[in-house]
């Protein structure tokens, strides 16, 4: 395992992004953690993640310029994301839609549904991390 870039809590599990490249998924017990899977795909430390608002898909994003869509319940990756032109180092999840900021300097908006780009935010100077 590599350095720890990120973690998030859904459903009875937490989620964590490093940067040798992995997902961890850890089973919250009374008693500790259990390993429950390691989700592998990106080709780049992993820096961002987020989950669905009914928490059954995990976002993930990397320096390899994607996001990974994964199912909670199964640990498999459903998709890829392209478009930025940088690394992803933020997302974030509000209603129907995911965002991803990245080294880029912009803003993608994506349908959860369809899994497709709506929008560029454009208009930043600057890198996104958060």
């Amino acid at each position: 395992a590599g350095h720890v870039n990120f973690m998030v809590a859904a459903k009875g599990q937490l989620f964590s992004a490093s940067q040798d490249q992995t997902v961890r998924v850890w089973g919250l017990q009374k008693d500790g953690f259990e390993r429950k899977a390691e989700l592998a795909g990106h080709h780049g430390f992993v820096r961002a993640l987020a989950v669905s608002g009914g928490g059954a898909l995990l976002f993930s994003g990397s320096q390899d310029k994607t996001v990974r869509v994964w199912d909670t319940h199964t640990h498999v990756q459903l998709c890829a994301l392209s478009g930025h032109q940088e690394e992803v180092r933020a997302l974030a999840v509000h209603n129907e839609n995911l965002y991803s900021g990245s080294e880029d300097s912009t803003i993608k908006v994506w349908n959860i549904a369809s899994l497709k780009c709506t929008r560029t935010l454009g208009g930043h100077t600057a890198a996104i991390f958060a």
